[in-house]
């Protein structure tokens, strides 16, 4: 059996041998990010939880925790893990709570959402609070990430309820973002 070589990253060792303690937070982050872009959740996971811990030694801006929380919910909701994707959104809501500035207002939504996909409510209880709070907040702050990713999880919650021209109509918000802001995605015909 052969032994898997491990990978080193180059600015992930030049960050270590300058002992820096915000380029390895950053780095961290970064080699989650690369790895989720894989779909190498378990690694990306690893990453961003290292990067937790740097950004907490540094006592960063919450706002850079915030955002790793977040990538750590989406990388535990894209392996099933709900129990710890709770654990997680948790965390996050409980930091808002610490910090109830309007400046970390998006993430109030991404972790409500997210919420509500692990644990449904048993009725349209997401649908209402994508369409209702959180598509026109990214709307108004023109997040369109947000908005494709969120017109989309509706498209698929109405499609799932049979509700299909309220779903075609997600979709083609969803799709029309992503035509008007070609690097978001692409070109799509």
């Amino acid at each position: 059996m052969r032994k898997r070589k491990k990978v080193i990253y180059w600015p992930d060792k030049l960050a270590h041998l300058l002992d820096n303690t915000y380029i390895k937070g950053l780095v961290s982050h970064n080699l989650g990010y690369l790895y989720s872009l894989q779909n190498e959740h378990h690694k990306a996971i690893d990453y961003y939880i290292s990067s937790m811990e740097y950004e907490r030694q540094r006592n960063v801006n919450v706002n850079y925790l915030l955002n790793t929380i977040l990538c750590i919910i989406i990388e535990k909701y894209n392996i099933g893990d709900s129990k710890e994707c709770g654990t997680w959104i948790d965390e996050g809501l409980h930091l808002l709570c610490e910090h109830p500035h309007d400046y970390f207002r998006e993430y109030y939504y991404h972790f409500h959402i997210y919420r509500y996909l692990i644990d449904p409510p048993g009725n349209d209880t997401l649908a209402t609070f994508i369409e209702e709070e959180a598509l026109p907040y990214f709307r108004e702050k023109d997040h369109k990430d947000s908005i494709i990713k969120y017109a989309y999880i509706l498209a698929q919650h109405f499609k799932k309820l049979y509700k299909y021209k309220q779903a075609n109509h997600y979709y083609e918000v969803s799709l029309r973002t992503i035509n008007n802001n070609h690097h978001l995605g692409g070109i799509i015909l």
